[in-house]
């Protein structure tokens, strides 16, 4: 879909602008910092389930957009919402939503300027996010380089063992009976992610050279940051760092705790690549937010083998995966 809006006549973007391919657009000024300019949906049944306490779906409907802000370096300035629901919408419902958002606003100090209400068959929650990078160039994923190495930070497969334990309980009855703190924590990674705002814009004065937030699915993603920057990518599997939670209750919630890490998705962790000579630079500056940053491959030259974008090794042979992530439009 991406590919089709960039071909199609009238699409051509001022050499002040960058439009579709990244996080977040960036816009060009005369004076002052570049501007960020993100958009995202949540539709209900596809990216929430409808019986979900209501401040969790606006919560993270606007998290999930700064979390776009963060992968490209900068900080959010202000976001717009707008909130489609069937006619019979609880009203209870609907102000829970605008509490969620509230909340959301609040933590990340980001004002909600206003927006639009319709009327629609399902809930769609849309947050259109303006955001700047006052003290560095954006981070674009066209930026890694043969030699980089690939780094992440945070652990993963959080969010996903939440969204499994929250299909089997449905309502949140008491997830704890079954899963304990390890599983209440994982609901927490996926009801309300924490973007990494304060790690993106270390990382970029850092010297990140690309990164993207891990929305998809960290193979899926990584692969759009091969396509972008035009390289392919190595990954050690067992360097991956896996949520620990995830691993305690793995028995109940996957088949394989490996795989729901590295395609599972909507962890929105960073990932990111750097010269092999910033990392160390880039680890600590990260740690300084509580999170740490974790070196799990390298950036090669895309002549440089066959084969997919991303390759995958366990104990030196390749891992293959059903699919290395979300893929849009087909919703699974």
């Amino acid at each position: 879909m991406a590919e089709r809006l960039r071909l199609m006549p009238g699409a051509e973007i001022p050499e002040t602008m960058l439009g579709i391919g990244d996080d977040a657009a960036v816009i060009e000024r005369r004076e002052g910092p570049p501007l960020l300019f993100t958009i995202d949906s949540m539709v209900e049944d596809v990216h929430f389930l409808p019986d979900i306490p209501a401040e969790y779906a606006g919560y993270k409907a606007l998290a999930i957009n700064a979390s776009d802000i963060a992968a490209m370096g900068g900080r959010p300035l202000a976001a717009l919402v707008s909130f489609v629901a069937p006619r019979q919408t609880d009203v209870e419902w609907l102000d829970a939503v605008y509490d969620g958002f509230a909340q959301a606003a609040s933590f990340l100090e980001t004002p909600l300027l206003g927006g639009d209400t319709a009327v629609g068959p399902r809930i769609v929650l849309t947050v259109a996010m303006l955001g700047s990078c006052p003290d560095t160039a954006p981070v674009l994923r066209s930026g890694a380089r043969p030699g980089d190495v690939v780094c992440v930070t945070g652990r993963f497969g959080g969010a996903t063992g939440g969204l499994r334990i929250l299909a089997m309980e449905r309502l949140i009855r008491k997830p704890e009976e079954d899963y304990g703190h390890p599983g209440l924590r994982l609901l927490d990674r996926h009801l309300k992610p924490q973007p990494r705002l304060e790690a993106g814009r270390r990382l970029a004065k850092a010297g990140a050279t690309a990164m993207i937030d891990v929305s998809d699915g960290l193979v899926a993603d990584l692969g759009h940051v091969c396509e972008r920057s035009g390289v392919k990518m190595t990954v050690e599997a067992m360097s991956v760092p896996i949520d620990v939670d995830l691993e305690a209750v793995a028995d109940k919630v996957t088949h394989n705790v490996l795989e729901t890490a590295l395609t599972g998705g909507e962890d929105f962790e960073l990932a990111v690549t750097l010269p092999p000579d910033a990392f160390k630079k880039a680890a600590a500056a990260v740690k300084g937010t509580g999170i740490p940053l974790t070196r799990i491959g390298v950036v090669e030259d895309a002549a440089s083998r066959e084969g997919d974008d991303v390759l995958v090794l366990q104990d030196g042979e390749p891992v293959r995966f059903a699919q290395p992530g979300w893929i849009h439009f087909e919703g699974k």
